[in-house]
């Protein structure tokens, strides 16, 4: 037990040492019970109890729908890896729209057929209420299941999604067997679904690489999470790290926008904490959740966030980073130097100059091809260093969600590491 609930020592300590974990105080009951669980039940027996239940379920799921295809409408890459992971787990096909308009041209425009909607709700350029009206408008998608998915769990909101013609609602954060249970419900059996019982290997269940193992970490319910995900590690893994390289600097953004207070900025900042108390679900941590939930309320309310409240999103975002932090510096120090980071003298800076230069223009009069432009610079960038790629990811964040003055900072710094000079009009 300990008062010192951000000494790192205290946590290095835990994390050396086998057998123990530590309850900070004040101890709240459910933290007190989760703590005696994780002694009681190894991490082995934890592990092994999932991976039963998995597997009935992906047969279960299998059997009736491997080969469905899917439409997945959700403009956060954390929330569409977990339900990308999920729904391939069992043999499915996911197409990815980042926002509505994207749905609807998919369906609408190029008449592409889907088994299934999984429609987010609140999106950029156009929400899942507005998308699925469009879909419902056009007389050969009436018959097509689509699903809401939203952090919102009001009995109003679930009216309104059923109210614009949704079939049911999926709330988030996304857990594997109620994914699976809405998918069995509303997925029609057509020829051509399902796959025979013997014909499924047992590779599909499970993955014991210890090299993808989580461990139990302060700010984060690693056995919730798991619970959540399937026990898949690597996912959990995967998730955490990208958190970490989307929402590191979040606190500073969040800070800066609210103190020059424009409502441009105060509705960024809003964006930003609906992300997050979105992810954070994902990897159970449930503290960080609650405390964004509040706040964003507030600065939703009022405009701007209160010195208290602010303190605890600081003191829950810092706990869950350092953790992660731990987690990505004990990984890159296992990495081989077979992957070592390709040198930038094989990329072509006067293709990679002129794209960034079109992508800069088209973010300075918030054009929404930007993306086109974004896509190029990725696509070559492919080659790049570690740090770079990384840069180009945390970029792309910002383009998806609209964010076009972040985006246009990130691409200054994004210009300063690759050692390119700005044109004037650029600066």
């Amino acid at each position: 037990l300990s008062h010192f609930h951000h000494e790192m020592h205290v946590r290095q300590l835990a994390a050396a040492t086998s057998g123990i974990t530590i309850l900070f105080k004040p101890v709240g009951t459910a933290a007190l019970l989760r703590c005696i669980q994780e002694i009681m039940q190894p991490a082995t027996e934890w592990v092994s109890s999932i991976d039963e239940d998995k597997q009935e379920e992906h047969l279960r799921v299998r059997q009736q729908l491997y080969g469905a295809k899917i439409l997945l409408v959700e403009d956060n890459s954390i929330n569409q890896q977990v339900a990308v992971e999920l729904l391939e787990e069992v043999g499915m096909t996911v197409r990815v729209a980042n926002h509505g308009a994207k749905a609807v041209q998919f369906i609408n425009t190029h008449a592409e057929v889907f088994d299934l909607v999984l429609m987010d709700i609140q999106m950029p350029l156009m929400d899942g209420y507005t998308a699925t009206r469009l879909l419902r408008n056009n007389p050969g998608n009436q018959d097509l299941p689509i699903v809401a998915m939203t952090a919102h769990a009001l009995s109003e909101d679930r009216d309104k999604c059923l109210a614009v013609g949704m079939n049911d609602h999926l709330p988030k954060p996304i857990e594997r067997t109620k994914l699976y249970e809405m998918l069995l419900r509303w997925i029609v059996r057509r020829e051509g679904l399902g796959q025979p019982v013997d014909s499924i290997a047992s590779s599909h269940f499970t993955d014991h690489n210890t090299a993808h193992y989580v461990p139990s970490m302060p700010g984060i319910n690693t056995q919730e999470a798991l619970q959540r995900l399937g026990g898949n590690h690597k996912l959990l893994r995967s998730i955490l790290k990208e958190f970490y390289q989307t929402f590191a600097n979040a606190e500073d953004n969040i800070r800066q926008a609210i103190a020059i207070n424009k409502p441009e900025d105060i509705q960024t900042v809003v964006d930003i904490l609906h992300t997050i108390r979105g992810v954070a679900g994902n990897f159970g941590a449930q503290r960080l959740s609650r405390t964004v939930a509040e706040l964003e309320r507030e600065i939703k309310d009022t405009q701007t966030g209160s010195p208290e409240l602010l303190s605890q999103f600081s003191l829950a975002m810092q706990e869950v980073l350092n953790a992660v932090r731990h987690l990505v510096a004990e990984e890159k120090g296992r990495e081989s130097t077979d992957n070592q980071d390709v040198s930038d003298e094989i990329l072509d800076k006067v293709a990679i100059a002129a794209t960034m230069k079109v992508l800069a223009k088209r973010l300075m009069i918030k054009k929404m091809n930007a993306e086109d432009a974004y896509e190029e610079l990725k696509s070559l960038l492919s080659g790049a260093p570690l740090e770079i790629k990384n840069s180009v990811k945390e970029l792309g964040h910002h383009i998806d969600s609209l964010s076009f003055r972040l985006a246009l900072e990130h691409l200054a710094q994004l210009y300063r590491l690759l050692d390119i000079p700005m044109d004037e009009s650029q600066q």
